[in-house]
């Protein structure tokens, strides 16, 4: 079984999309000042807009409401709920997977440990 739940795998998909959002951002800026029309605008507004999507359904997840996520949100900038219901859907859908193959393996360990001890009490002469 795996051992990372689904939101600590997302927790680190979104780190790497700060990291890449960084990292292009630097570029992008260093490009500017050598030429015009690079491209990365394009690149970097895609990252940026994947970035918020899947932390606002990273926190709906986690019981955060909208308002407490985003406070301040300038008119015509609103986030693209069909692409973060669908985040949202799958994560939970995930999680519960997740949940409960973590929730067998215990029962599995459980039962099996417990058979260990019933013959290692059987085998001891009293």
């Amino acid at each position: 079984m795996e051992t990372m739940s689904p939101l600590r795998k997302t927790k680190a998909e979104l780190t790497n999309l700060a990291n890449l959002i960084h990292s292009t951002r630097i570029e992008h800026k260093e490009v500017q000042r050598s030429t015009k029309g690079s491209g990365l605008e394009g690149k970097l507004h895609d990252v940026v807009q994947s970035f918020r999507n899947l932390h606002i359904a990273y926190c709906l997840v986690r019981g955060r409401t909208y308002e407490q996520i985003e406070t301040n949100v300038r008119e015509g900038n609103s986030p693209r709920w069909d692409s973060i219901n669908s985040m949202k859907d799958a994560l939970n859908r995930d999680q519960l997977a997740w949940r409960a193959a973590r929730d067998l393996e215990w029962e599995q360990t459980k039962a099996s440990h417990k058979k260990t001890q019933e013959v290692v009490h059987e085998e001891v002469p009293v």
